[in-house]
């Protein structure tokens, strides 16, 4: 793990040379999983992009946005909102269903 931060639950791992070979991409991948079941987020560099200090700091923030604006939906909308009936095809007036004993014009 290269950077962590518990606040935002986000793991950023910088992959080098290393992490092309296919055991240790196994390996990765089965850490990446049970990090993720702890609830952590973990996005993976190569590990030259921080040697480009201001693109890693534009993808770092990308993601940090998204996470963000992730966890603002599903706090704000946990639940699917009602679908909107559909309309008659009598011109968009409805017809007259007894629901629960009343009628609905």
């Amino acid at each position: 793990m290269d950077f962590c931060c518990l606040e935002e639950r986000l793991i950023l791992e910088l992959d080098g040379s290393i992490h092309a070979q296919p055991s240790q991409g196994a390996r990765d991948g089965k850490r990446d999983e049970w990090l993720r079941r702890l609830g952590y987020t973990v996005v993976r560099f190569p590990s030259g992009l921080v040697s480009v200090p201001e693109e890693f700091d534009k993808r770092v923030l990308c993601v940090l946005t998204k996470l963000r604006a992730e966890r603002i939906a599903s706090s704000v909308y946990p639940f699917q909102p009602p679908r909107p009936r559909p309309l008659s095809p009598k011109g968009g007036e409805g017809s007259k269903k007894p629901i629960r004993g009343k009628t609905l014009n």
